[in-house]
């Protein structure tokens, strides 16, 4: 009895030890901006289906399958492949050069802004970027709120995720290197069950 009892609590004990790590691992991957852009590209193929844009649809479908292949090799600390993401891309900017163009020489300017903010989004490191702008907030909250170390924590992530942005613009996956960022997320969730522990008690 007492050895089923002591197999039993080995049992409990490494299953425990098994499903911490994948919980915490959900947290902050590498690749979970690209999961982001990828749901946008997703939208974006539904609505040129919809406008029976066959064509258009396709690209942006192909788009999100890229990020999300990339996303798991991101997790992994690997080295994405961009060539067919950027051919699609361009293949992209044509076809709705092409419609801009049809619109009248009017709204050339107007289509020309247009243009520059596209030109400014599908950037590889786009995802962490935004990340990056919702850890901003949170180092905001976190300091109006009397924090200073759960603040400087969030702005410290915010930091890395920049850094990673674009040297992920730059494909260089392999040099992005996230210990400090684990480290980070392993302190802010000890700051945030401190939180709740807190409010418990009152």
């Amino acid at each position: 009895m007492e050895f089923l009892k002591q197999s039993f609590f080995l049992l409990i004990l490494c299953f425990g030890l098994f499903f911490s790590p994948i919980s915490a691992g959900n947290k902050g991957k590498g690749g979970d901006g690209f999961r982001k852009a990828a749901k946008n590209y997703d939208k974006k193929a539904e609505e040129a289906k919809k406008a029976g844009k066959g064509e258009l649809a396709k690209l942006y479908h192909q788009q999100a399958e890229i990020k999300r292949k990339n996303a798991k090799l991101a997790d992994q600390g690997k080295g994405c492949d961009w060539k067919e993401y950027y051919k699609n891309d361009k293949e992209i900017k044509k076809l709705s050069g092409h419609e801009h163009g049809k619109k009248g020489h009017h709204k050339k300017g107007h289509d020309h802004k247009k243009k520059d903010h596209k030109n400014k989004e599908g950037k590889p490191g786009d995802g962490f970027r935004e990340t990056a702008k919702k850890y901003d907030a949170k180092s905001k909250e976190a300091g109006k709120a009397g924090n200073k170390d759960l603040a400087k924590l969030y702005k410290r992530q915010a930091e890395i995720k920049r850094a990673a942005a674009e040297l992920g613009d730059d494909g260089k996956w392999k040099e992005i290197d996230w210990k400090e960022y684990q480290k980070n997320d392993i302190k802010i969730q000890g700051h945030n069950k401190g939180k709740k522990h807190h409010k418990k008690k009152h």
